[in-house]
């Protein structure tokens, strides 16, 4: 098990994902899958049973049919996000663990603030 101190984030722009999914879902399954990234988006939704969030790019150039669930890990994850709410900026720091045509990437968060 990996330590959250040797863990390097690389910045990435959440619409960059995004753009690159829809053109070359291969790619971006090379690129992204196992990674650890850092991204500021904003929410879009909320899961009512607190497992995961959903977010989409501050600067969305067009409505987006990629998504982004990242799920909620421990409580103070989930109590930062419960004084939040949709269209709210985050930075969200984790790993993405799926990627795919449909759902789009599913990441784990590991910091959010």
């Amino acid at each position: 098990n990996v330590s959250q101190q040797d863990i390097t984030y690389v910045n990435v722009e959440l619409q960059a994902m995004f753009d690159e999914l829809e053109s070359n879902a291969m790619k971006a399954e090379n690129n992204y899958q196992g990674k650890y990234v850092e991204f500021r988006c904003k929410i879009s939704n909320f899961d009512s049973d607190g497992s995961y969030i959903s977010v989409e790019p501050i600067n969305a150039s067009e409505w987006n049919l990629t998504t982004a669930m990242c799920y909620i890990k421990n409580d103070t994850q989930k109590d930062f996000l419960l004084n939040k709410n949709v269209d709210d900026e985050i930075t969200i720091k984790g790993k993405i663990k799926s990627i795919g045509e449909v759902l789009g990437y599913t990441i784990d968060i590991n910091e959010v603030y």
